[in-house]
């Protein structure tokens, strides 16, 4: 095979170029994250029941749904919650590797099977099936900190309007809006509902009989009497949607005439659809809102497309009202990537640096450099085949290889170099001679090195997706680098490596002489070193056993980790109250915490958004969650 190519090496620039290219599309189609995706395929089904206790939402809704959740294919577990503030969800958890889209039409297909077991309130509200990661990747807030809007006011544009916009961003999974729009709230007096006989669920008939939208048709439409020359639309009155049409509604009429309307057994009044939560931002009146990724999405960009129809938004934004970011995973996550990135360029510039230092020759040297960008890109294209992503394991993993896939390149140049300097060869017929000596040993040790870490491909569990991605990109690498050891490499040296050059003796730098006259320093002490080891060979087979020991003992002190603890910008608070505690006692719980990360902590937080009534756990009264963004990393 390498024959083939040193006879034809724009054959072999073309298959390069053809591995690069191929590279360089995978590199703009992988996903980017932090670390590979080692949660298992995760789908929720949710929805709400307006009024009814966690109890009653547990047994009647989400046993129900529970019970039909059978059969799926690679499930794992299940859990639920239900809380006081009417929601409840379910999530479905299947095994690692199981098709997400898949996943989700099974769910989708057993929740219509309960479908008609579930209480009209929770089919008329609606339920959601969802498949999505399972923490926000960026938490916002629209606040006002000029006191012309309240709560209301805000929780109405972003429900209205903000809401949908983010929504159908491409990679958004879920998300979550802690705050509601307007609404006519309806509440009942139970003084009067008793004096005119009445009980609660005739005024909600009559609400429901009298709000309607009645498509009344056409005057004129066929069939039609002949000569009828035109056709009339006819529009009926539509929904309420004034506090005083709401006010007339007739709740009913006596055998005597007379009447009696909502206003005489309720307060009608424009309020909030929800008062389940009450949100702060840098202790701002405030609606906050958390986004979570799609399985399989890209975090970068869908953060980027995010702020974009975010900001887009903007020009929308009632008077007084502003939009700002609390958390977000995004900076982190491409810092990590840059950080990581940066080493990759700086192990490549090594590498160079050192192959020059004892190559001691440009077009030398030059030739395994090329090989680098090749075989790296090679690689970008083995993961996007295998459906993997960038991430910091993977650019770690291709960081390690360069120094390992590199070493394919410089036996090529060095054979090379060798035979045209002793034999006299030409640089064709050396690379010839070359490969004839050295392709097996190429090839065996690129199957060495894959076989140490391709064990690491069969571990089971969180642990094996972690390092199979880690042992698929070294492996990917040396093969491709074996490849272009036997093809491409060869070719340029065919094509680059003069013999005038490799006939003279190379120019005595005075750095080389010095760089040279050390290095024989250095390995003649390391002789004298390794014969004296030999000859006292006992002495250091103890001092051997002695230090295995010594890791022995000191192995199991060390710190575990299930991956690398890294400072993500943001961190949250959780509150928990007592269970009967209310929401206004939680409010001044989260205020004084609140106060003191923006006061005393001011020096390290950018945002603190306070959201009562929702914690980890579930949404409640008694409960809430402080999110905390710290300022770049730069400052």
């Amino acid at each position: 095979m390498s024959h083939f190519f040193i006879e034809r090496p724009i054959f072999a620039w073309v298959v390069a170029i053809l591995i690069s290219l191929a590279g360089v599309v995978a590199l703009f189609r992988l996903p980017i994250c932090q670390y590979p995706d080692v949660a298992p395929t995760r789908v929720s089904i949710g929805g709400s029941y307006p009024g009814a206790s966690a109890q009653t939402i547990q047994d009647a809704v989400v046993q129900i749904i529970e019970q039909q959740m059978t059969g799926l294919d690679g499930f794992q577990y299940m859990s639920s919650t239900s809380s006081t503030a009417g929601d409840f969800s379910v999530d479905v958890t299947f095994k690692q590797g199981t098709n997400s889209d898949i996943a989700q039409m099974q769910a989708q297909n057993k929740l219509s099977l309960a479908m008609s077991l579930l209480p009209e309130e929770v089919k008329s509200e609606g339920l959601y099936v969802s498949k999505s990661e399972q923490n926000d990747f960026i938490t916002l807030a629209v606040y006002c900190d000029d006191g012309t809007l309240t709560e209301g006011d805000l929780g109405d544009f972003a429900s209205g309007k903000l809401k949908d916009v983010i929504c159908r961003v491409d990679g958004v999974g879920k998300f979550e809006i802690w705050g509601g729009q307007y609404a006519i709230r309806v509440w009942t007096k139970p003084e009067k509902l008793f004096e005119y006989g009445l009980v609660h669920e005739d005024v909600v008939s009559a609400i429901r009989e009298q709000n309607v939208q009645v498509a009344v048709g056409q005057i004129g439409a066929e069939p039609a009497p002949k000569g009828t020359s035109f056709t009339a639309m006819v529009v009926a009155k539509d929904r309420m949607s004034t506090v005083d049409e709401f006010r007339r509604i007739l709740v009913r009429t006596d055998e005597d005439g007379s009447q009696i309307r909502l206003a005489d057994v309720a307060d009608v009044e424009m309020g909030n659809e929800f008062y389940n939560f009450s949100t702060r931002f840098n202790g701002y009146p405030a609606v906050g809102m958390s986004a979570r990724l799609a399985n399989g999405a890209n975090l970068l960009k869908t953060n980027d497309a995010l702020k974009k129809a975010v900001d887009e938004m903007r020009q929308f934004l009632p008077a007084g009202a502003k939009i700002a970011y609390a958390s977000e995973i995004a900076p982190t996550v491409r810092e990590s990537i840059r950080a990581v990135e940066r080493t990759l360029l700086e192990a490549f510039a090594l590498v160079f640096i050192v192959m020059f230092l004892f190559l001691q020759r440009f077009r030398t040297t030059l030739i395994p450099t090329l090989t680098i960008p090749v075989v790296l890109l090679g690689t970008f294209a083995i993961l996007s085949f295998s459906g993997y992503s960038i991430n910091v394991v993977v650019l770690f993993a291709l960081t390690l290889s360069i120094g390992l896939l590199v070493d394919d390149a410089i036996v090529v140049v060095e054979n090379v170099e060798r035979l045209m300097t002793t034999e006299g060869l030409s640089a064709k017929d050396a690379t010839i001679q070359t490969m004839s000596q050295i392709q097996g040993a190429l090839v065996g040790v690129g199957a060495t090195i894959s076989a140490v870490f391709l064990p690491t491909f069969f571990f089971g569990g969180s642990t094996g997706v972690i390092y199979r991605q880690f042992a698929i990109s070294i492996v990917a690498s040396m093969l491709v680098s074996v490849f272009i050891s036997l093809t491409f490499a060869p070719a340029l040296c065919a094509s680059m490596l003069r013999e005038d050059e490799t006939a003279r003796p190379r120019r005595a730098f005075l750095f080389f002489r010095t760089f040279n006259f050390l290095f024989k320093l250095g390995t003649d002490g390391y002789e004298t070193i390794v014969g004296y080891s030999i000859a006292k060979r006992k002495r250091f087979l103890v001092l051997f056993i002695l230090l295995v020991a010594l890791l022995a003992c000191w192995y199991p002190t060390l710190p575990t980790a299930f991956l690398p603890t890294e400072d993500q910008g943001s961190f949250s608070v959780q509150v928990e109250l007592p269970s009967n505690a209310s929401q206004e006692r939680t409010r001044r719980i989260l205020d004084r915490v609140s106060d003191y990360f923006l006061h005393e902590e001011k020096e390290s937080v950018a945002a603190v958004m306070a959201v009562g009534g929702f914690g980890s756990a579930g949404s409640s009264a008694n409960c809430g969650t402080i999110f905390i963004g710290l300022k770049p990393f730069a400052d």
